[in-house]
């Protein structure tokens, strides 16, 4: 019967938006290593997913990142936890450097919470057996797409079992979870094309959310991306090359400035060549009227449009169920 205060980088329906102000001693939140802010924590259980390059607008290199991120487990004092994925190829340097007592999960690595038995249901969603120290084995049903939520799910139940919750009444309350929005949200469906929405902007975020897409269906998938800040675009522009695999059609839209100024030096146009130079198909649309247009000419029964960015390219999604005359909402 815990009451946390929580704290989002996205919205959720179970709390009304992405605050809710709790009645006891807990309070989650999501945290960014952007700027070093992760440094400004000093929490007592800390969970770190994954280290990764961007944010090149601040960080020197990953090294840069890499070291913020062993800061950041050095907050920890002795009675506090750190919960980290053993499959990252930086977790042993965090690991190396706290004081805190080190909690391990992962589906590659010996660790202490480990997922196994992976398999998918008919709409992608994972099953698995999470496997506690060779002692205790539960069963786990996601109610959310792909690989990067068995993480997610895995070091969320490490936190609540360390807090004394039973991995049985994890198991049965962790298949309730749907996810927040813009989180490979479903929008609709034109007649049989159904559209999606999703927050990556980042090339790990983008393979991650197009292979749970790709494994859940057959259909061809008609990625919309807008690619967000140009100095993300520039420092990473071959790993963004890379991440569009398992999309059918890649549309990009212009960049989403955000916080910064175009200096010429990306283009959109670079993406698209750099995509096709790989041999996958990608095309430039400088307007979201072109790419409604195109996607309406394009798009055909069963299959997929999923707009991607952490810009305002969601509104294409909505723009396309509001101007069709068969749609359905979600």
């Amino acid at each position: 019967n815990l009451n946390p205060t929580i704290l989002l980088g996205g919205q959720l329906d179970e709390i009304g938006g992405n605050v809710k102000i709790g009645n006891d001693k807990y309070i989650i939140t999501e945290a960014c290593e952007y700027k070093g802010n992760i440094l400004k924590y000093y929490p007592t259980i800390e969970i770190v997913l994954n280290i990764d390059e961007d944010h090149l607008d601040y960080f020197t290199n990953l090294d840069h990142i890499v070291d913020t991120f062993i800061k950041y487990g050095q907050n920890l004092t002795e009675e506090d936890y750190l919960i980290i994925n053993a499959d990252d190829p930086h977790a042993q340097k965090v690991i190396d450097a706290t004081k805190a007592k080190v909690i391990s999960f992962g589906i590659n690595s010996n660790c202490d919470y480990k997922a196994e038995n992976i398999i998918l249901s008919e709409e992608g969603f994972p099953k698995y057996t999470l496997n506690y120290k060779n002692e205790e084995f539960v069963e786990i049903n996601l109610k959310v797409m792909g690989n990067h939520n068995i993480y997610n799910s895995i070091g969320a139940m490490a936190a609540s079992h360390i807090l004394g919750i039973s991995l049985e009444d994890i198991s049965e309350y962790i298949g309730l979870y749907k996810g927040v929005h813009r989180r490979l949200e479903l929008i609709g469906y034109i007649d049989k094309i159904k559209v999606l929405d999703d927050y990556a902007h980042h090339p790990t975020e983008i393979k991650a959310s197009l292979n749970a897409v790709r494994r859940s269906t057959k259909s061809r998938i008609i990625c919309v991306f807008q690619p967000h800040t140009f100095t993300r675009t520039k420092s990473l522009l071959n790993s963004f090359s890379e991440a569009f695999t398992d999309a059918d059609i890649t549309i990009i839209a212009d960049i989403y400035a955000a916080r910064e100024l175009d200096n010429g030096e990306i283009h959109s146009r670079d993406l698209v060549n750099r995509i096709k130079a790989k041999g996958n198909n990608a095309v430039y649309l400088s307007s979201f009227e072109e790419i409604e247009e195109f996607i309406n000419k394009e798009a055909k029964d069963d299959d997929i449009v999923l707009t991607m960015g952490a810009g305002n390219v969601y509104q294409i999604g909505k723009n396309l169920l509001a101007n069709s005359k068969s749609r359905k909402a979600v």
